[in-house]
């Protein structure tokens, strides 16, 4: 005869309560910032989309070096500072979906530990090392990509590529193709730029997930 009022039977429904309720934390919270990330993307091309529009009409009207000081230029830098913000908080947030995607995998182990039976029914894996930072989808391990924050990483680059190359015509009566090699250099070096900071970010995060909350039940690779 089982007793299913024991005190340990009982302790043991707590336990699952709660982590039942950790599980419905965790993915709220997860779905929140892959909403917020989206959010952020679409405000800002629609901010980019609109200055961009606004700065060539500046220029049809005018036409004039004038225009490019007192428009396009301070504009353009406030664009970039915006286009910074999203970029960082892009990534910031990509982290915290990691992990608590990790956190995800890490319940369903612990049914999966106490019922073998229900391994042959769940889709996704169960370990605790999966997503990789960086990485797209719920079960990557090894492909590292921007996702999301890739939007910003190019914008920024162009924009400032092409303020680079308007800034050596105007300013320093460069001809075209000296501008044209003078914005790709900068172009490129941005880009160069924005990588470093998103991988010392990712490799920052790995370390301190790795100290503060440790892989439990690593996957085979």
């Amino acid at each position: 005869m089982v007793v299913t009022n024991s005190p340990s039977a009982r302790e043991q429904e707590k336990g699952v309560d709660f982590l039942l309720a950790e599980y419905g934390l965790l993915k709220d919270l997860r779905a929140s910032l892959i909403t917020q990330n989206e959010n952020r993307l679409n405000y800002y091309i629609t901010v980019v989309s609109g200055v961009a529009a606004v700065t060539a009409l500046i220029f049809k009207v005018y036409d004039t070096t004038e225009a490019f000081y007192f428009a396009a230029l301070p504009v353009s830098f406030l664009l970039l500072l915006l286009g910074a913000t999203i970029f960082g908080r892009l990534i910031e947030t990509h982290i915290s979906i990691t992990i608590y995607a990790r956190g995800l995998n890490r319940i369903r182990r612990y049914f999966l530990d106490n019922d073998h039976r229900i391994a042959n029914y769940l889709m996704l894996h169960v370990f605790d090392d999966r997503p990789r930072f960086g990485a797209l989808g719920f079960l990557s391990t090894k492909t590292t990509r921007l996702g999301l924050s890739v939007v910003p990483f190019l914008i920024n680059s162009t924009l400032i590529g092409i303020l680079t190359g308007f800034s050596t015509s105007l300013l320093f009566q460069f001809q075209i193709p000296a501008s044209f090699v003078i914005g790709l250099i900068t172009f490129s070096l941005t880009l160069v730029a924005h990588y470093g900071y998103y991988n010392h970010q990712i490799k920052k995060a790995r370390k301190v997930f790795s100290k503060d909350f440790g892989i439990k039940f690593p996957s085979k690779q």
